[in-house]
């Protein structure tokens, strides 16, 4: 099956596991989706915290709105872009699923503590380079386990393969 069958693919893991580089590749594949990172939505707080879980959580709530307004304009899919610690994932799919009953899906990217470890070391000195909390992160993801989600291994592919691999999930209800 080559039809895009999901309508929201939440897509979760570490800083520096590739999930941001996959999104960029994705656009080219998903000409009629959207992609909403939530560290953009984060990011438009005048002073950005972002270790501050209030401010994730509210950018959490603004982010469900964004997702609801693509699906009302018939943008599909829409693709969110998180950490989606702690409990976040579940909680956001259930006010999603009572607010828009879309279909959806979960990607969880990891990779293995090295590669994980380096790609967060080479990081911009911008973006998170906490390694220890992402590799905190990187564990949770291979340990908590959601329904309709799909891990990824990131370790030895290419952004343009992750996306491949999301986009397979994309296409799969089951």
């Amino acid at each position: 099956m080559n039809e895009i069958t999901v309508d929201v693919l939440l897509v979760r893991g570490a800083p520096g596991v590739g999930k941001s580089s996959a999104a960029k590749a994705l656009r080219k594949l998903i000409p009629s989706g959207a992609i909403v990172e939530v560290d953009h939505v984060r990011g438009m707080i005048a002073s950005v915290r972002w270790v501050d879980t209030t401010q994730h959580l509210a950018a959490l709530t603004v982010t469900r709105g964004i997702v609801r307004s693509f699906l009302e304009q018939n943008f599909r899919p829409v693709v969110v872009i998180d950490t989606f610690s702690r409990g976040k994932l579940k909680a956001f799919v259930e006010q999603l699923s009572t607010e828009v009953g879309a279909r959806h899906r979960i990607a969880s990217l990891y990779a293995d503590n090295a590669t994980l470890l380096a790609r967060v070391h080479d990081r911009p000195h911008n973006e998170f380079r906490e390694p220890e909390i992402s590799a905190k992160l990187n564990d949770e993801i291979k340990k908590n386990r959601y329904d309709l989600e799909e891990l990824i291994d990131t370790t030895n592919l290419s952004p343009t393969e992750v996306a491949s691999r999301l986009l397979d999930v994309l296409r799969r209800l089951t």
